[in-house]
This record gives structure tokens, sequence and C-alpha cells, in this order.
């Protein structure tokens, strides 16, 4: 299997950083849009509603939560990738090691170093791999210390507000699947009872209340009259003798513009409209609350588990990298050493043998005249 070379990582670490911050300022963007339409409707005033339009109010703030962490993420993002650092800084310690070689080293000495700083994690070589020049055995080599360092990264403020994110949609999602299973049961009674309120305070005082004017914005605001029809405002105990039609529905039960004398009024009640439209919100919300809290889950942890994997991976490469440069610099240096030994003790053999073949020449060319003179004096000492 091709293993992937470490700017083909590198570019995949990319992709999936920028599909983090994408999924969060897209998701973000939607849910503005999508809160923002249902809180701009007029029914949000009503009394009987402000308890469901609690959770569009939060939903809408965790959505400009993720628009604004989507910004900075993305300038960090940039900032990050354009200008990476170019040297590397030590820290005596963050490792523990002996000798500290005082050269820096620069990004273009390990490859890795180029790109960790971006994951959040940096790695650092703090210290050197070769040898003494004066060693002489093998137990006495430089230190060799592959140091790394965690430092915090962009990832980690990540981390830390999406966490907040999560605890918002958790709590918004609570907050619609209880609203969803009220709608049919403690909703319709509330309705009930703010209809009666309205109806009430429209025929004995005249005079606009919460209930009247909750009630006639979502008559406008639906098209509808009465709780389940128009005859629903119709209250014979309290009406006279002179009453018409006209007094006994509220303005907002006709057609909006129509000012002809025998204007047509909106004959289908407002519960059933009422309580489609707020399921319809509700259960969209659950379903967006549901996918971005899955969207967001899995793509950071995608990301946050690749960076770790490059980091992983950059620590155990540089590590065996550096051990196979220690193991050949040694090699070549004792190698080189015996080598240099050999050699003078075969240039002392040598200079030994010459200097014991010169003393044995002259040796003999002196003992020559000697063995000439005795001969020479022997036959004058007989005579």
């Amino acid at each position: 299997m091709h293993k992937l070379s470490l700017a083909q990582r590198f570019q995949i670490l990319k992709a999936l950083y920028a599909c983090f911050i994408l999924t969060l300022l897209c998701t973000g963007i939607v849910g503005l849009i999508l809160f923002s339409a249902i809180i701009s409707q007029p029914i949000r005033n009503c009394p009987v509603l402000h308890a469901i339009y609690t959770v569009f109010w939060l939903s809408l703030g965790l959505s400009i939560l993720q628009v604004i962490l989507a910004v900075i993420f993305f300038f960090w993002f940039l900032f990050t990738f354009l200008y990476p650092p170019k040297l590397i800084g030590r820290d005596a310690n963050s490792c523990h090691s002996a000798a500290q070689v005082n050269q820096p080293v620069y990004t273009s000495d390990n490859p890795f170093n180029s790109c960790t700083p971006a994951f959040g994690v940096h790695f650092s070589q703090l210290y050197g791999s070769r040898l003494r020049e004066n060693d002489e055995t093998l137990d006495t080599p430089s230190n060799v210390s592959n140091c790394c360092h965690f430092r915090i990264g962009w990832l980690y403020f990540g981390s830390i507000f999406l966490g907040i994110l999560s605890v918002g949609l958790i709590l918004s999602l609570i907050l619609v699947g209880n609203f969803l299973s009220e709608m049919n049961t403690s909703f319709n009674s509330e309705m009930a009872s703010t209809f009666i309120e309205a109806r009430l305070n429209y025929f004995n005082s005249k005079s606009s209340n919460n209930a009247l004017k909750c009630w006639d914005v979502i008559q406008k605001t639906f098209q509808c009259c009465g709780q389940v029809n128009y005859t629903d405002w119709s209250s014979y105990e309290q009406r006279d003798v002179h009453s018409t039609v006209e007094n006994l529905l509220p303005m907002s039960c006709y057609f909006e513009g129509d000012t002809s004398i025998d204007r047509q009024i909106y004959t289908s009640g407002c519960l059933n409209r009422v309580n489609k439209s707020i399921n319809l919100q509700l259960t969209t919300s659950r379903v967006y609350l549901i996918a971005i809290f899955i969207l967001l889950v899995v793509t950071l942890f995608v990301d946050l588990g690749y960076t770790l994997y490059i980091a992983h991976a950059t620590l155990v490469e540089n590590s065996v990298t550096e051990f196979n440069n220690s193991n050949v610099e040694i090699y070549h240096h004792h190698t080189s050493k015996d080598t240099t030994t050999a050699t003078r003790k075969n240039s002392s053999s040598v200079i030994i043998r010459n200097n014991h073949d010169e003393l044995k020449s002259i040796s003999s060319n002196d003992s020559s005249p000697i063995i000439i003179q005795n001969s020479v004096c022997q036959p004058h000492n007989k005579g």
C-alpha cells in the first residue's frame, strides 16, 4: 500500500480544517435565517407563546455564536497556514537532556516542523544528534534528544467553544421535545383559555388587553376567525337587540382592505392553524439542531483525530530518522577511527622493519674491516 507523503497528509489536514470551518459557518447562517424568520412573526408577543419562542431565541443566539466562531477560526486558519513560523523556538525546560546545541533549528532542517505548529501540536528538535569529535568509544556519544511539547492550538479553543455550543444545542433539543409533547395536550387548553379571555374582554369592556391583542394578531397573521370557526365569537347572552354582525366580530376577522358593506370574513378557526404552524416550526428546529450537532461533532472529532495522528506520525518518523542518522554517523566515525588506527599500526610496523634492516646492514658493514684486519694481522704475528 502506498504511503502518503507529508505534503499529502498536510493537504488532507488543511481540507479537514476547511471542512470544519465551512460546516460551522454554513450551519450558522442557515440557523440565523431560519430562526430570524420564525421570531419575526408578530405572534411571538402572545403570552401563551412566550415559553415556546424561548427555544427559538436560544437557537438564534447559538446560530450567531456559530457564525462568529466560524469567522474567527477562518482568520486564524489563514494566519496559521499563510504565515507559518520560520524559526522553531527553544525551551530548555521542556526536555531532560545533558547537552544542548547552540545552533537554531530551522524548519528547512525538518519538514515536519513547517506544518506541526498549524496542528496545534508543536514539535522541535532542541538537541543535536551529532557525535562529538573527541569521542573514542560508543559509550560516550553526545546526548540525542528529540524534544516535543504540546502547544495550545486553534483546535483547543475550538473544542472549548464547541462544548459550550453543544450544551446549548442539547438544551434546545430538550426544550423542543418538551414543547412538541405538549402541543396536543396543554397547549390546546391554554389557547382555549386565551380565546375565552379575549372574547369576554371584547364584549364587556371593548378595551384591548393582552389576550385580545394576542388573538387579533393571530387572526390577522393566519387569516382566521375564532377558535374553531367564526361562530365562536357569538355570545348571545351578552348581545342586545341592536347588535349587528359587525359588532359581534372583531375587525381582525374581516378581509384586510375590504371596505364594502358586505365585507367578507374569515370562516376558518385559528386553533388548528396555530397548532400546525408551531408544530412545523418546532419539528424543523429539532431536525436542524440534531443535524448541526452531528455535523459539528463529527467534523471536529475527525479533524482532531487526524491532527493527533499526524502529530504522532511526525514524532515517530522524526525519532526513527534521527536514530538512523545517529547510528550512521557513529558507524562512520568509528569506522574511520579504526581505519586510521590500523594505518598507523601498519606504518609503525613498516618503519620498525626498515629500521631493523638498516641496523643489520650497518652491522654487517662495520664487521668486515675487523675481520679483514684480523686476517692481516695473524700472518704478521707468526713471522
